[in-house]
Formats: structure tokens, sequence, C-alpha cells
């Protein structure tokens, strides 16, 4: 059995004795993968990278035949060195499997997932097995999270310190478990104290602490966190967590911050909370100096024998940076020192949460563009306040359907208090997606682009100077339409209604026509005029009624006509007057029929007829009925005011 202190290191799938340990360092802190350098020396100088790069390996640190700690992972960088009398010389980083989420960088919408889930679905994609979850907290669901240009490893990092997360790491046979926590209450506990002892020396093989400093630094004394949802606008999401038993505070120490938590009042307080503690972190820490090999970053221990008695208590380990020397590994450097390890600890007080500082989201300071997208079948999707799903064409994991995104909202022109204006995107177009303020979470569509698909509705440049608005029928064909011409000589203002054209003015509509006015009806054309109706017409009025023409005047008629009076009728002229009919002429009246007539004038009455009879022989007409009744009775089932009380009606037929 070997006494003393060794380190050794094994690759799988190679012999135990393959390599030698020259030296390693490398750094252990919370939320973050360790990476060990390990300096190797081996008998066997062909040694190439397929043995040794992305294979699990093994350092372990060794006190007189007893394993004090060793670290599993796998070998993500191999360097052939220089070659010896004896020894070939190699490099490699020893790092564990979670690093292997630094290798992928993705773009990927993550929807209803708490951010638990969302971390053990990147981890088994890129088969990380050995993970667990020691937490207190429990993590509601998020609506809409994105990973957007990061790695798979900063993206968890990102959105676990969002929460407060922090993980580190345990070591077994040939594998090592990555531990996701929320609390510092509930880490393992060194076995034993660790005693204080300055006056050590490097040949000390017993565990103590050898050097301690004290870190003490101004922090900010609070955190206030403010957000807004469009669902409550005039409610301010807004919490202030203080750190009452801290040192060194005052009220001016406070961080802001806008737009932290999604508008989630669930969230305001966990957040907030979560954000101070990361602010403070660093606030009282110790450095200390030590050959503890087992100290490793999430682990608690006790400290004993220092002469301040504050420093005597429990602490917690948050970064440890370890380093070893084996010079007597080489026969031919046997002479030239001995084996040594240390490390530099940094700890904080046991009774003191610790939290990852938040990393930067990712910011978006341009657009997007994305498809709007809905269920099979419809043409139109939205929910009641108007928004839309959209499909990015940067997204691997999901098709394009209503599941592909959140509910986007929708810039419009003009938007106010049930007024405004209102225009959803269709399934199918194109849009461009802005974010507030460059937050990746928080996507809004700015605005519509055509594409080779999604073509304008006139063919360009051919109709560069029309300015257009045009719908389209939804279930159906055709369009309404609205557009300007603006070519010299052809100004136009064009509008179509592929039904119906509903105009109400509550008050007075005024139309100034400069030149002629068409108006073409090829149905029914009905007019009601509550008062008054004025027809002013310059020149001619031409009046063709190919059916009948029925007028009904609730009271009296007045007609001045200043010239000639003709009228032509076909047929028979019937008129009725339940009192007087009275014609009047400062000229004549006559009346003809074939040669005979009868003249009134200021002369006298002349009677002319083939015979004329005075009260004997003849009788009177009855009035005309129109030839066609049936228009008459068509009408008055209508309900049209001008014909309510036609002939017909009356029982004249």
């Amino acid at each position: 059995m070997a006494t003393g202190l060794q380190f050794t290191f094994t690759v799988e799938h190679l012999m135990s004795s393959t390599f030698v340990v020259t030296a390693f360092n490398g750094e252990d802190s919370l939320s973050s993968p360790f990476d060990i350098s390990i300096q190797l020396a081996s008998r066997l100088n062909e040694i190439s990278p397929d043995d040794v790069v992305d294979k699990q390996a093994v350092l372990t640190v060794w006190q007189d035949g007893e394993k004090q700690q060793s670290w599993q992972g796998i070998v993500s960088r191999f360097i052939q060195s220089d070659v010896g009398h004896h020894h070939a010389f190699y490099e490699v980083s020893l790092v564990p499997p979670i690093a292997r989420l630094a290798l992928r960088q993705n773009n990927r919408i993550f929807q209803h997932q708490s951010v638990p889930d969302i971390i053990a679905t990147v981890l088994q994609e890129m088969d990380v097995q050995d993970y667990a979850f020691a937490l207190v907290r429990q993590y509601p669901q998020r609506e809409y999270c994105v990973q957007y240009r990061e790695s798979d490893l900063t993206f968890i990092q990102r959105i676990a310190a969002e929460e407060g997360i922090f993980f580190h790491f345990t070591h077994g046979d040939m594998k090592n478990t990555v531990i996701f926590s929320d609390d510092c209450q509930n880490l393992a506990v060194f076995p034993m104290a660790l005693p204080y002892n300055a006056l050590s020396g490097g040949a000390n093989k017993e565990m103590h602490v050898r050097h301690l400093k004290r870190h003490t630094q101004i922090r900010p004394a609070s955190a206030s966190l403010q957000d807004r949802t469009f669902k409550n606008p005039a409610y301010r999401f807004m919490h202030r967590e203080f750190n009452t038993s801290a040192k060194y505070q005052r009220d001016i120490y406070d961080h802001y911050e806008h737009g932290a938590f999604h508008g989630d009042d669930n969230n305001i307080v966990p957040f907030t909370k979560v954000r101070l503690e990361a602010l403070r972190r660093d606030a009282e820490t110790i450095e200390l100096l030590s050959n503890v090999a087992p100290l490793l970053a999430g682990l608690k221990f006790e400290l004993k024998d220092h002469n301040d008695p504050l420093c005597n208590r429990d602490w917690t380990v948050i970064s440890v940076f370890h380093e070893g020397e084996q010079p007597q590994a080489l026969e031919e450097m046997g002479g030239e020192g001995i084996t040594r390890y240390h490390n530099r600890v940094e700890a904080i007080q046991g009774d003191k949460s610790w939290r990852p500082a938040p990393l930067p989201k990712p910011r978006v300071d341009g657009v997007s563009v994305a498809t709007v997208v809905g269920p099979k079948g419809e043409e139109i999707y939205c929910d009641e306040y108007g928004r839309v799903k959209v499909y990015f064409p940067w997204d691997k994991y999901h098709d394009s359907d209503d599941k592909a995104s959140c509910w986007l909202r929708v810039s419009q022109a003009w938007a106010g208090g049930q007024f405004g204006s209102m225009m959803l995107p269709r399934i199918g177009h194109e849009v461009l997606v802005s974010y507030v303020e460059g937050d990746i979470d928080r996507p809004i569509i700015t605005g519509c682009t055509y594409n080779a698909v999604q073509k304008p509705p006139f063919p360009l440049p051919d109709h560069k100077t029309r300015t257009v608005l045009r719908s389209n029928t939804h279930q159906g064909e055709g369009y309404n339409e609205l557009y300007f011409e603006d070519q010299a000589g052809e100004e136009e203002i064009h509008v179509r209604a592929q039904k119906n054209l509903s105009i109400d003015v509550l008050n007075s509509k005024q139309e100034s026509i400069t030149y002629n006015s068409t108006r073409n009806v090829g149905n029914d054309d009905a007019q009601a005029i509550a008062k008054n109706q004025t027809l002013s017409i310059d020149g001619q009025q031409d009046i063709a009624v190919k059916g009948n023409q029925i007028i009904k005047i609730d009271s009296d008629k007045h007609s001045t006509v200043l010239g000639d009076w003709v009228e032509k009728i076909s047929g028979t002229i019937g008129i009725q007057a339940d009192e007087a009919i009275v014609l009047k002429s400062s000229s004549r009246i006559s009346f003809q029929v074939g040669g005979s007539f009868i003249s009134i004038h200021s002369g006298g009455v002349d009677i002319q007829g083939a015979k004329i009879n005075l009260n004997s022989g003849g009788s009177a007409s009855d009035i005309p009925l129109p030839s066609q009744p049936a228009i008459l009775k068509n009408a008055a089932q209508d309900g049209s005011p001008f014909i309510s009380n036609c002939q017909k009606e009356k029982g004249n037929e």
C-alpha cells in the first residue's frame, strides 16, 4: 500500500498505470462546471486523442492509501507534448459531463414549463443522466421562455440564476452528479471540524486551515423590482426587499430594475428576495488556504481554533481552487521536491444564502421575421386581445401551428378605449416581430411584409403611384378595397365593397362634385328623407322610367313652370279630385278630340263638333288603372312609404 500523498489519473478502457500525474490545478465554483488541468507522463508515447478525448476519467487524491477526494468527469482537451528519455508528456482538461452543454448553441422556445422542467429537458437531450434537484420552493410554469443564440449551458445558468437556483457536484465511482439547489441550509456538511493552524508547514499531512482572510464589501442594501402587464396596465407591480440584518446599509443603496418578472404578481416577492441575495452574495466572505482536498463548492464545514471567535463557526464553500504537485512521479526528477496539495477556498457564513449573479439575457436590438400560424382549417386566429401566434424560422422544435409560440400582441396605428384601428395579420402572413426593451421573452408584432408568396395587391412597379388598403374575404372569394391613385392626370380615390357598403352620418353630409357624377344601381333604390329635400338643376333634367312611376304626396303639390309644359301620353290620363278641379289660363283653355273641340278664351267659349249633346247621350269615363296592377300590389306589400296608398290597395282593382 502506498504511503504519503499521491495523485492518480485513470481513463476508461485504459490501464490504470497508463498515466502518472506530475501536477494539476483547477477551479470548482458554485453554478459553474469545474475545470481541472492535469499534467501527465506516460511510458507510452503513442497515446492518441481517440484514446482519451471525450472519455470518462477520474483524478484522485490519496493519503496513505486512502482516497481523500476524486473528481469524475470527461476529458475535454488533450495535448501531446515532449517525449523524454523514459516518458512522453501529456496534458488534459477534466470537466463534468454538464460542460458538454457549452458545445451546443441553440434557438428554442419553451412554453408552459417551470425552470426545473426546462433544465431537465436540456440535460436529458445532452445525455447528462446524473442530475438531481434539491429544491425547497415551488416553481411556477413560465408561459414563454426563449433560448436565443445561447449555449445550453449559458441558458440554464441564466434561467436558474433568475430563480435563485445554483448547482454543484458530488463525486462517486466513475460518475459525478450535478445537484440543483435553492437553499444553502440543505447542503451536505463536512464530517469534522477543521482546525486553524497558521504555523503549520507544507509537510503537515493532517487536514487543517493555515491562512484566513476576511473580506467585507459595500453592496446594495435593497432591491426594488417593478413590472407591468397589459392585462392590468394601471396596476404598479413593484416590491422592495431589504436586508435588515446587514451592516453598512443606506437607503440610497437601492438596486432598481424594471421588467424583471413579467408582470406576474406571484413572482414579485421571491424574485426580489433572490435578486437582493445575489447582489449581496459577496458582501462578507472569507478566503482561506488549506490542505483539505475534500473541500468542494457546495459543501458546509466548521472552522475551529481561530484566534478570532467570529471565525469559529460554520461556513459554506462557494469556490475552491485546487493545486497539486507530484514530482516524484518521474524517477529522473525524484529528488526535486515532495508531493504537495493545497487549495484556496472562498466561503460565506453558513447561515447566509448564496445566489448566482444574474446573467444578461440576450438582447435583440432588431426585428425578427415570422409567419402567422393557427389551427388547421382556420384563416384568422386570435384571442380576445387581438393577439396572434407566429412561427419563427429559427425554431427547430415546433410545427407551424397554433402551438408554435405564445400569444403576441399586434401593434396598431391607433389604439384607445373602444376606438382606434384594428388590422389582424392572418394565417400565412409574414410579420415583423420586435421585442419590448430588447427582451427576447417579450415579442410584439410591429409590422407586416410581402414576400414571393404573399404578393402586393397590384403589380409593381406598374402601379407604384397607388396607395392601397385591400382586405380579403374570409372563407370565400373577393375583397373590400380602398385605394388612392396619385399618377398626375389620373388621380383617383377608389372604394370597392365586396357586398354591402354602410355609411352612418350622425349630423350633416356635404358633397361637392366639380364635374360629372354617375350612379348605377343594379336593383332597387330606396330613399327616406325625414324633412325637406331641395334639388337645384341649372341645366336640363332627363328622367327615363321603363316601368311605372308612382308618386304619393300626403300634403299639397305645387309646380311652377316658367316656360311651356308639354306631356305626351300614349295611354289614358285619369285625374280624380275629391273637391274642385280648377283650370285657369290667362289666354286659352282648349279640349280637342279628333275634329271636335272646346275652346275657352277671354272672348267667349267656342264649341265645335259633328254633334253636340246637352243633357242627353254619352256617359262619363272611369279613372283608368295601370295596365299592370300586379306592380302596384307588389309595391304595396313591399312597405315602401311612397306607394302605401296606391289605387290597388284602395280596392280599385
